[in-house]
């Protein structure tokens, strides 16, 4: 029978070991995931909850996988924004110990009380016996961005807390936010040149955080965030005993003005991105790595953008992630002219490279993209009111995609072949869409300009002084044999794919089970017609056996020794395929030939029917051929449904 009952345990098993090792949990589309499962996994995964370095499995901590990108990158979150990963700037944030962590006139004492999720775990901050300040803070890199940045405090013999936030410019401190925080009752003290909280988070703990509501120059290469020890209200600086502070706990710093929940780092690397681009439950998303040229990628007012006919005006208004980053262009008032912005960054011949870049609609309608190639110029023009595409012309690949609140993310690919000095402009085009024409004073609003070499654009990689490179996303787990999630009589592996289009891929990757020698199960992108494959290889020997075609691809391998058989989308698609290997151990992924949104995936120790394999892979979309496949699936075991309406209503609530 379906197994439905446990899917609530299995979410809060995930999200509950997520939690307690200080990790994120979000929340997921119940309904896909509660009738695509059958009795009997062995192993299974809705992404939901993860941390650096894992995503969490609904089966324990023996099907956990260990997540790999030793960067950032961003994703859309569920709100539908651009969302930098891991978002908490700061690396060791429950670390205060740390040698990133500056100090001066104090020391820190690790793991000195009880965190406030129960941990041992938070800091003292202890001043020492100098008359001046006491604390520790961090520099980060200016991201030309406004920041919000918070900690977890408590009093020991000092009840007071001092945030401040100031920018290194060469012998000025234009802009110095500060807040004073009362630990003993929850109050806020002198707060300057920004916005302060105070929160209660029980035990003793508050939540202080200080936004900075100004922008710091953009002349700053970084910006400083201080916690200190005060004496009282507006005083910061006085002499110390030597033993005296207060408890420190789970640091943050974060772009925007938008309060965003905790994000425990250490290092910041390899944290796995939950993407909800494709619906209201996340997919787990693997990228090939990318890097953009372009410099300044959020900030057209930037030197390193030429400008011609038209004015910038920087932080006009909120942008696609949510802050008050994007760039105003004006078309000015210039007769008979053209009216764009470029940049000229380092580049190969005889490559691939795709332009990409938020856009909304303000007074101009429409836009145009060129790379001349050294020998001929291919123009697109875009209805950024509309978004649409016309005009597209010769060997240009160009899209539109909707990105929520009157934002496009406009797409224009070109292989550049030939020798010469090529040239990447971005123009605003008039109401006949040329762009040569008597500027009139309106305006476009623009954000996130990329450009990388490849056939299709990735999700954004933000840029500020230099290129910045999003390094592949991966997986892998071992030990799936011998812990007896698969088993010497075979099993059943099944996984969703999300927006499974055709691309062309940058290399050769995978996701796969093998035996750690020469065979395996594995999904990967091909060409022609550039979509999902599913092969075989048998003592390094690859065969392909089938290649999806559908956007949404439920997939579904069964095997023993003797034959391995494919189902997509409740359909055999592949039957008796010859086979012999039954001990897969190991499970991994390296998306570095295309991106995949991975859905849900499951095991099942011993190969399923093939009953079981179609309605598993059924195209649940919507609650009415839920309940019938359902009713199907009943009605197969010699079962009955008296209440079909009542199962539509719960899958519709639960959607």
């Amino acid at each position: 029978m379906l197994k439905g009952s446990n899917f609530n345990n299995e979410v809060v098993d995930s999200n509950a070991r997520s939690t307690n090792a200080g990790g994120i949990s979000e929340a997921q589309d119940k309904a896909n995931a509660l009738y695509s499962r059958l009795t009997g996994t062995s192993w299974e995964l809705v992404p939901s909850a993860y941390k650096e370095n894992t995503v969490y499995s609904g089966t324990g901590v023996n099907g956990d996988l260990t997540f790999t990108r030793a960067g950032d990158s961003w994703r859309t979150n569920k709100d539908g924004l651009v969302q930098r990963v891991p978002w908490n700037l700061l690396t060791y944030s429950e670390q205060l110990d740390n040698g990133v962590w500056q100090k001066f006139g104090a020391t820190v004492t690790a793991n000195n009380t009880i965190s406030p999720t129960g941990t041992l775990t938070a800091d003292k901050l202890v001043e020492g016996t100098l008359n001046d300040l006491h604390y520790t803070n961090r520099n980060v890199t200016n991201t030309n961005s406004l920041f919000t940045f918070s900690i977890f405090a408590k009093k020991s013999e000092r009840n007071f807390l001092y945030l401040q936030a100031f920018a290194t410019i060469p012998n000025n401190f234009a802009y110095v936010p500060s807040a004073y925080f009362n630990l003993n009752n929850g109050t806020l003290g002198t707060v300057s040149g920004g916005i302060a909280t105070i929160q209660d988070y029980g035990n003793g703990w508050y939540k202080c955080t200080l936004i900075c509501t100004s922008i710091f120059p953009q002349t700053s290469a970084s910006v400083g965030f201080y916690c200190m020890l005060a004496s009282s209200n507006a005083v910061n600086s006085y002499l110390g005993d030597g033993t005296s502070g207060i408890y420190l706990w789970g640091a943050q710093l974060t772009e925007g003005t938008n309060p965003q929940s905790y994000f425990p780092t250490t290092d910041r690397l390899n944290v796995p991105r939950l993407d909800y681009s494709y619906g209201s439950s996340p997919s787990l998303l693997l990228e090939p790595q990318r890097t953009n040229l372009f410099l300044w990628s959020g900030q057209l007012s930037d030197a390193s953008w030429s400008k011609q006919n038209c004015t910038i005006t920087a932080n006009s208004s909120i942008s696609p992630d949510g802050t008050q980053t994007a760039s105003l262009v004006d078309d000015g008032i210039a007769a008979s002219t053209q009216h764009w912005v470029f940049q000229n960054p380092t580049f190969a011949y005889s490559t691939t490279y795709t332009i990409s870049f938020y856009a909304k609609y303000v007074s101009r309608k429409y836009m145009s993209v060129n790379i001349y190639n050294g020998v001929t110029s291919q123009y697109v023009d875009y209805d950024i009111q509309n978004g649409t595409v016309f005009g597209a012309t010769g060997d240009v690949t160009a899209s539109v995609i909707n990105a929520g609140n009157g934002w496009y993310r406009i797409v224009y690919t070109r292989t550049i072949a030939a020798s010469g000095s090529p040239n990447l402009r971005i123009a605003l085009a008039d109401d006949t869409a040329s762009e040569s024409y008597t500027g009139s004073n309106k305006q476009v609003l623009i954000w996130g300009v990329q450009f990388e070499a490849g056939a299709y654009a990735t999700s954004y990689i933000g840029t500020t002084t230099a290129s910045a490179t999003r390094l592949v996303d991966g997986f892998f787990k071992s030990n799936f044999f011998t812990n007896g999630i698969v088993t010497v009589a075979g099993g059943t592996w099944f996984i969703e794919f999300k927006n499974n289009i055709s691309y062309t891929r940058d290399t050769t990757g995978y996701i796969q089970l093998d035996d750690g020698l020469s065979s395996n199960l594995q999904i990967r992108f091909g060409n022609s017609p550039n979509r999902i494959l599913i092969l075989k290889t048998i003592s390094g020997a690859n065969t392909v056996i089938y290649t999806t075609t559908t956007t949404t691809a439920k997939v579904l391998f069964k095997w023993n020794a003797l034959v391995t058989e494919v189902f997509v989308n409740g359909v055999k698609v592949v039957t008796a395929s010859p086979f012999t290997i039954t001990n897969f151990n190991n499970f991994n992924a390296s998306s570095s030939d295309a991106p995949r949104y991975i859905q849900q995936m499951a095991l099942f120790p011993t190969p399923l029917s093939d009953t079981d394999c179609i309605n598993l892979t059924a195209d649940y979309t919507d609650g009415s051929s839920v309940t019938n496949t359902y009713e199907q699936y009943v009605n197969n075991l010699g079962g009955t449904v008296e209440n079909l309406s009542g199962v539509t209503n719960l899958i519709q609530n639960l959607k």
